[in-house]
C-alpha cells in the first residue's frame, strides 16, 4: 500500500484510486509544540515567542512545522529565526492537506 499526501485535491483525485481524506490543519499550541520537539532545545522567551509567531503563521500544517522545527534546530540566534519569520520563501496556499491510498 502506498499513501500519497499532497496539498492537491486535484493530484489525490488523478492519483488515488481511494476517496480522498482531508487532514485538519493543527491549532497553533499544537504546531508549536510540534515545532518546538524538533528544534529539540531550551529555548529562551525571545526565541519562544518568535517561534509561536512562526507556527502561528504557517497555519498548523503539520509538515511545514517539522520541516521549520529541524531547520531552527541549527540555530540559536534570535535574528536567525525572525529572518525564518519574515521569509516568503515558507508561504503556503490555504489549501487542506490530503491523503489518497494508491
Amino acid at each position: 500500500m502506498i499513501i500519497l499526501i499532497t496539498r492537491s485535491t486535484i493530484v489525490s483525485r488523478i492519483l488515488g484510486n481511494a476517496p480522498a481524506y482531508c487532514l485538519e490543519s493543527l491549532n497553533d499550541e499544537n504546531c508549536w509544540e510540534l515545532m518546538k520537539q524538533k528544534a529539540y532545545r531550551t529555548l529562551d522567551n525571545d526565541l519562544e515567542r518568535i517561534g509561536r509567531m512562526i507556527a502561528t503563521k504557517y497555519r498548523g500544517l503539520p509538515l511545514a512545522a517539522k520541516t521549520l522545527g529541524s531547520v531552527l534546530y541549527l540555530k540559536d540566534d534570535p535574528v536567525e529565526w525572525r529572518s525564518i519569520l519574515e521569509s516568503e520563501i515558507w508561504d503556503l496556499p490555504q489549501d487542506k492537506m490530503t491523503f489518497s491510498q494508491l
